[in-house]
């Protein structure tokens, strides 16, 4: 299942995206036509038609597409390849695998239908205006749109940032493209940033484990075939190696029962469970019912094979109490005397709240819970408290769901190691988590990665390696978003170069013109230079407050969701406000540049010439 939420982002960056290439192609052939309108012109006066003018521009667009569309599908193969490593990093921690990069022929097909889909929405209308250019608007154009100005009469005289502020408005519908296609640039990579600052570490650490390192066996962490057997548990032997290297204190053995144990079964003293059927699976019988599947004992009424862990007496030192005794001293004192028990739910993950499973707010402290031994009853035990529980705690922070295998859905009983030894005949443990003393941390990696490496079938998790995992997941964000974000900016560059290209060629003549009647080159290079900051900063403003309600309002609904429960919002504008200052920069050099190469020769060579 797919958050709704979710959906909708992903629905909205797709248009985005979508939106981005459709500004940059057609703002490529709308310049384009530009550029050529008189040639056009000319071709329309020896007798060219429109039809033909429409299949001169459209076959434009089909050779540059032939000849594109084959160097971007390599290129996305390379970064797909060469990203590939990253994105297997990331998933091997979100509880999803993957193995292999697919190089389907149905990815490439769509990538290409795509591409030729959005090239043909945007050559659509400049193809159209090419055909439309009659000769003597083609003599004539001058990039003005005809639209009636009113008359102003001013006695300041001509300023060079009016003269500027009125050249934007030559091309309204052009301007607007060329604003956006650089402004989706500011909101992308701002937003970018955004979600990358907003990683908690903390709360992505404090919800997975409690102690510095957990070691267990490897299968632990498989999910096709997880930890059910006493074969798939860690041998006592790895703590025991463990415990000689110095720095290691506060080591914590987690016990629990298996698919082996058949002889003990659990009766959780709760009446009146109804279940709609049961269900065969893997040689074991599961009843199933609202929001329940509880491996149940056959031929036994209301005893159940449960899920059942043993605990050394470290555990409770930081065992988060949701309800019932919260006074860890009086809390083991109790559960040493061996009548005691504690239930424990999975954290839900965004809210840090237990996520309460089958019958989960029906245990009321001092509820009792019966453990049988071959249907004989050996134990009963009260309900002490109800525990919060972190991933590492009942599984692994990798997460392949050995509970849901051996116990189903039955709820999480936690008693001491002791009593667990007691119960059953074999205990199997599942792992055995530990602290690091300050200084030691470099050593005791060492040791476990050369003893990981000896012993594949041994595996270990850490705060560091989690650490490293919930980075990756960063540099992802800001590698595929800065990706897309830099090439929306080169999309908006390239535009506003071309534009500056085609205003300075169809505007020499007005240009020398000017320059007849006095004003100098280093007035004409300020006035575009105005020209140049006005867009960059109309694009930078508007950018900016696009990109602070895509923060405040979208991002902030996404991160907030369920799926991204890892993320508390940080808001910024840094990003933003520094592409702004690059922007400001390059639209005061790209102008003069462009005049440098595209505004040569004397005032009466230009005034003679119409191009």
């Amino acid at each position: 299942s797919i958050d709704p939420l979710m959906a909708v982002a992903v629905v909205g960056f797709v248009l985005l995206f979508m939106a981005c290439g459709y500004l940059l192609i057609y703002n490529i052939f709308d310049i384009s036509v530009m550029q050529d309108v008189q040639q056009y012109g000319l071709l329309r006066t020896i007798g060219c038609s429109t039809r033909q003018i429409k299949r001169l521009v459209n076959r434009q667009a089909v050779w540059l597409t032939v000849i594109g569309l084959p160097i971007g599908l390599i290129a996305g193969l390379l970064v797909s390849w060469m990203l590939f490593p990253a994105v297997i990093e990331f998933f091997s921690y979100t509880a999803l695998t993957a193995t292999e990069m697919s190089v389907s022929p149905l990815i490439f097909v769509i990538a290409a239908l795509f591409t030729v889909l959005t090239v043909f929405i945007s050559t659509r209308k400049p193809a159209k205006k090419a055909a439309k250019v009659s000769p003597l608007e083609a003599i004539r154009y001058t990039g003005q749109e005809n639209i009636k100005k009113k008359a102003t009469k001013r006695t300041h005289g001509a300023k060079l940032p009016r003269m500027a502020l009125a050249n934007l408005g030559r091309s309204k519908r052009r301007t607007v493209f060329i604003v956006i296609s650089m402004l989706l640039c500011i909101v992308l990579l701002n937003s970018a940033f955004v979600i990358t600052q907003s990683i908690d570490e903390d709360k992505f650490i404090s919800r997975q484990t409690k102690t510095d390192y957990t070691v267990y066996n490897s299968i632990s962490i498989n999910f096709n075939d997880p930890f059910q057997y006493h074969e798939d548990g860690l041998p006592l032997s790895v703590p025991e190696w463990i415990n000689q290297q110095s720095g290691v204190e506060n080591g914590r053995y987690l016990y629990r029962n298996t698919l082996d144990d058949t002889d003990i079964t659990v009766d959780y003293g709760i009446e009146g469970i109804e279940f709609s059927g049961t269900q065969e699976i893997d040689g074991r019988t599961y009843a199933y019912g609202n929001a329940a599947n509880i491996a149940i004992a056959p031929d036994k009424e209301n005893q159940w094979y449960g899920n059942v862990f043993g605990v050394s007496d470290a555990f409770w030192d930081d065992i988060t109490i949701y309800d019932g005794e919260k006074n860890i001293d009086a809390l083991k004192q109790k559960m040493h005397t061996g009548e005691y028990v504690i239930i424990g739910y999975r954290i839900d993950f965004l809210t840090g709240e237990p996520r309460f499973m089958p019958f989960g707010e029906q245990f009321q402290m001092g509820d009792t819970i019966s453990f049988y031994k071959n249907g004989e009853l050996v134990k009963t035990c009260k309900v002490l408290a109800i525990a919060n529980l972190t991933a590492n705690e009942y599984e692994t922070s990798a997460g392949a769901f050995a509970s849901d295998r051996v116990g189903g859905d039955a709820p999480l009983i936690y008693m001491t190691d002791e009593m667990f030894g007691q119960l059953y005949d074999n205990p199997t443990l599942f792992s055995y988590g530990f602290d690091v003393a300050d200084g030691y941390d470099q050593q005791i990696d060492g040791f476990l990665n050369d003893f990981t490496s000896n012993n594949p079938s041994v595996s270990y998790t850490s705060t560091a390696l989690l650490k490293q995992q919930l980075a990756s997941v960063g540099n992802i964000v800001l590698l595929v978003g800065g990706m897309i974000g830099i090439i929306m900016a080169l999309a908006g560059l390239i535009n506003f170069t071309n534009m500056m290209i085609t205003n300075i060629i169809t505007r020499r003549h007005e240009f020398a013109t000017m320059q007849s009647i006095g004003m100098t080159n280093r007035q004409l290079r300020r006035m575009m230079i105005y020209e140049g900051i006005y867009y960059a900063g109309v694009a930078d403003i508007v950018g900016a407050i696009l990109a602070a309600i895509v923060g405040l309002t979208v991002l902030k609904s996404v991160l907030n969701s369920s799926a991204m429960w890892y993320f508390t919002l940080h808001f910024t504008l840094v990003p933003a406000l520094i592409i702004a200052l690059v922007y400001l920069l390059l639209a005061a050099v790209i102008p003069v540049i462009v005049l440098r190469f595209f505004n040569k020769g004397t005032v009466v060579e230009r005034l003679r010439t119409s191009e």
